[in-house]
């Protein structure tokens, strides 16, 4: 009886073993992302090292997470002028399907109904989770979808950049059949070529939810067509050819005068001085795979100090934000992260009580002349300058005891 229970006992530990995920590496243990998914089992975690890899992946229908061990700018999928979509999501893939952290680049997309279709992101019948990406520079030509398509679909896309990408309906996203998906803490901006919707499109009933997001410097902003609505707030549409077509937005800049509770028109002032460099692949004349280093400019969304997007956004989470932060939401692609700007306050007041007093001058006092380890005590100028001076302590007198 004691070995049948040892038997059993040693049975138990082989298949709770078998049901264990396990992380894979590329390239340590296998060389290509898709080489690592065809051998991955559902609930497996692929970590990717940040290099250039010139392949397209299909998810498979797996429930996998696919995750770069680096910072999106450093970890590339670049497809080529033959390449098709650069990441496929078509066999029924859950949110518990998942790309985090990759830039996707240089896809021609899907041919379906005789045209191409996301260059960067191919999704049908299915509802993927998509985040901390950047995609960017993919060409379907005369298709649908630049960045990313959704036929049947409804993804979770979160906290990316979809930047440069070119399409006739949808350089950005492309919404048809119903799709619904989720678009927050994102960036769609400087997407091309596109009659209708070059940021998002929305055709054949899709009704995606659009919430803290900046679609700017589109030939077209968000574009609803055939019975599709999209749900629009706390987001900045800034310098497209036609912001909203067929919808409408709440809590959210618009340079065009459209009607909406909370909309603001104001310029949102953003910074607008970053460039991304990314290496994609090319076909070399002699057959194989070559890169080349492409450049996107420009690409900086955050908002300015003065912008007046900050703490316009409606009544709802704002704990995210840096302090102080103004007790309200930033409008825009940052809103309610750590990376939104922060709400001006009284200048000089470092402890934040509401008032310039005896206890702000002895903080000051404290980090005379030196880095402080409060960045309220670097008063002057703005930006701060790093450093505790006789500019701060004057920019404080001039505030002296003001509430």
């Amino acid at each position: 009886m004691r070995r049948i229970f040892q038997l059993v006992f040693i049975w138990l530990i082989i298949f709770a073993g078998l049901g264990q995920s396990q992380n894979l590496y590329v390239p340590t243990d296998f060389p290509t992302i898709q080489s690592a998914i065809d051998a991955a089992v559902n609930g497996d975690i692929i970590i990717v090292a940040p290099s250039t890899y010139c392949e397209t992946i299909n998810f498979l229908g797996k429930t996998i997470t696919v995750k770069s061990s680096g910072e999106p700018h450093k970890t590339f999928i670049s497809g080529n002028i033959s390449s098709g979509s650069v990441v496929s999501f078509v066999n029924g893939e859950t949110s518990k399907s998942v790309i985090d952290g990759f830039t996707i680049l240089g896809g021609t997309g899907t041919s379906i109904s005789d045209v191409n279709s996301g260059g960067g992101i191919f999704c049908q019948n299915s509802s993927p989770i998509i985040k901390n990406c950047i995609i960017l520079s993919n060409n379907v030509g005369l298709g649908t979808g630049g960045g990313i398509a959704c036929y049947d679909s409804s993804p979770t896309i979160a906290k990316c950049k979809i930047i440069n990408n070119s399409a006739q309906y949808g350089g950005g996203i492309y919404c048809v059949n119903e799709s619904s998906p989720v678009i927050a803490n994102t960036i769609i901006a400087q997407n091309d070529l596109g009659l209708y919707g070059s940021g998002v499109y929305c055709d054949s009933g899709s009704s995606p939810y659009i919430s803290k997001c900046t679609i700017a410097d589109n030939n077209n902003g968000v574009y609803c067509s055939e019975n599709s609505n999209a749900t629009i707030n706390n987001s900045i549409i800034w310098n497209n050819g036609d912001d909203l077509y067929g919808c409408s937005a709440t809590y959210s800049c618009i340079e065009e005068d459209d009607a909406g509770i909370g909309n603001i028109h104001s310029n949102p002032l953003f910074n607008g001085n970053e460039w991304i460099k990314v290496t994609v692949c090319m076909i070399t004349r002699g057959g194989g795979i070559g890169t080349r280093i492409v450049w996107a400019q420009n690409t900086d969304y955050h908002l300015r100090y003065n912008s007046p997007c900050i703490d316009a956004g409606d009544p709802s989470s704002f704990e995210n934000e840096p302090l102080p932060n103004g007790g309200r939401i930033d409008m825009g692609a940052y809103g309610n992260t750590p990376e939104a700007t922060r709400s001006i306050s009284l200048v000089g007041d470092i402890t934040e009580d509401g008032e310039v007093d005896f206890e702000d001058i002895y903080l000051l006092a404290e980090q005379w002349l030196q880095p402080p380890d409060n960045p309220l005590a670097d008063v002057a100028p703005i930006p701060a300058d790093g450093i505790v001076n006789f500019l701060d302590f004057s920019l404080l007198a001039e505030n002296w005891m003001k509430e």
